[in-house]
């Protein structure tokens, strides 16, 4: 093969490779695209049949934890890892269908409580679990019944290392 063609053809391969790695482009999608009529049709309605259940109100228990740093309150720094005990209270504040917003907050055992930290979560459409995340973790909900949730979370960063997993049982009636 001659110099020349082997030139053209590595170019050639070189800009099909090109082409095909370069990041899709976003096509904004119009309203008459088929998916944007199925959506169209999916229901905004919230009933109490839907299998979402109600969250709103305080829930709270008494939490083993495990960090390592920071503690779970921001107070003492531990260079291995210790095990405490954390209470935890969730207040759901407002729900709309399947998405929550609140505030969770931590007490350690000898009373210093930590300052509340905004909570956002979304419900699982099965009604069975939820996610959540503040601006200092994140963490799963299983939702056992309509009084107890399972609330198991966490964090990471270079400050701290931390978990916990538990019950929580609501401590006073949705409104």
């Amino acid at each position: 093969m001659s110099n020349r063609l082997l030139r053209f053809v590595l170019l050639f391969a070189g800009l099909t490779l090109a082409t095909a790695c370069q990041t899709p482009q976003v096509v904004p999608v119009s309203e008459a695209s088929p998916p944007a009529q199925m959506a169209a049709e999916v229901s905004d309605e919230f009933d109490d049949d839907s299998g979402i259940p109600n969250l709103t109100g305080i829930w709270t228990a008494r939490l083993r934890s495990i960090y390592q740093g920071v503690g779970p309150l921001g107070l003492g720094i531990s260079e291995g890892a210790d095990i405490d005990y954390l209470r935890l209270t969730i207040d759901v504040e407002i729900q709309d269908q399947r998405v929550f917003y609140g505030t969770i907050r931590s007490v350690a055992p000898d009373g210093a409580e930590a300052p509340a930290q905004e909570i956002f979560g979304a419900i699982h459409s099965s009604g069975e679990t939820a996610i959540y995340l503040t601006r200092a973790g994140r963490g799963v909900m299983s939702i056992n019944s309509p009084d107890e949730i399972e609330v198991c979370g966490g964090r990471g960063d270079e400050q701290v290392m931390l978990a916990f997993c538990g019950p929580l049982r609501r401590a006073e009636a949705a409104e």
